[in-house]
């Protein structure tokens, strides 16, 4: 009995580790499924856009910073914050500065739009369309303020306006298309101005009217360079001949005295 009992005990330990060893690969499997998962959901969150909302804390606390600063300091106050803030959160906050801003004082609208974009210039459709949804009255001059720093995302901006105010899109999108045409022109002037500035400070400088320059040589034709003339790209003149010296004249011989009359 004790032999036929121990050799159930083992036959049924022996079946158990059979068992068990055929379940391994499929608890492998398992886990290996569950990292890979893992290892998806990782990059998903590493993949994904770095903007997110502010929490209630962190907008209650922004909002706290400007009713506490003067309404001359908004301005820069604002571009401080959204400079301080993390990359990730720039845009929310930028939005948030701007919201409390136009609360606190609605003629800061403008300038504080300026500021806020200048120190984050990605943040202009988002900022812009906040400002112009709480002073709908200024959206002109929010739209124009915004393409000024931001001139390369001015069809977002535009576009971003006209979402939230669609009754003055068509005046902010000419606006905007106006300030930055006239600003690219004015660069582009002012790119000129500096260019002819050396020239106008040192002629000399400017290749462009020193003409060739002569061999140095002892038997050139030319008693000067070109750039020692009057006018830029006019061909030297030739030096003249020296005339030979002329011989002297022979002196006329001195006439004997006329004989006296007496004689």
């Amino acid at each position: 009995m004790k032999n036929a009992c121990n050799s159930r005990g083992t036959n049924r330990h022996r079946a158990g580790l059979r068992q068990s060893s055929s379940n391994l690969p499929i608890a492998n499997s398992r886990n290996q499924g569950r990292v890979f998962a893992a290892l998806i959901a990782i990059v998903v969150c590493l993949a994904a856009p770095p903007g997110h909302a502010l929490s209630e804390t962190e907008v209650a606390a922004i909002s706290k910073i400007i009713s506490n600063s003067p309404p001359a300091e908004l301005p820069p106050k604002s571009a401080e914050i959204v400079a301080n803030a993390r990359q990730s959160e720039k845009e929310a906050t930028a939005v948030a500065v701007v919201r409390a801003a136009i609360a606190r004082k609605p003629a800061s609208a403008v300038s504080v739009v300026s500021s806020t974009v200048k120190a984050a210039p990605f943040t202009a459709p988002a900022v812009a369309a906040a400002a112009a949804k709480l002073a709908p009255d200024q959206a002109v001059d929010i739209g124009i303020a915004a393409a000024l720093q931001a001139p390369e995302l001015a069809e977002e901006e535009s576009a971003a306006i006209a979402k939230v105010n669609p009754e003055s899109a068509e005046r902010v999108a000419q606006a905007i298309h106006s300030a930055v045409h006239n600003t690219s022109r004015a660069g582009v002037k002012s790119g000129e101005a500096e260019e002819d500035r050396p020239s106008a400070e040192n002629p000399s400088s400017d290749k462009r009217h020193e003409p060739n320059k002569p061999v140095d040589d002892d038997d050139s034709l030319f008693s000067a360079r070109p750039r020692d003339y009057g006018s830029p790209g006019h061909p030297p003149h030739p030096v003249h001949p020296v005339h030979p010296v002329h011989p002297p004249h022979p002196r006329h011989p001195v006439k004997p005295p006329h004989p006296s009359g007496s004689e």
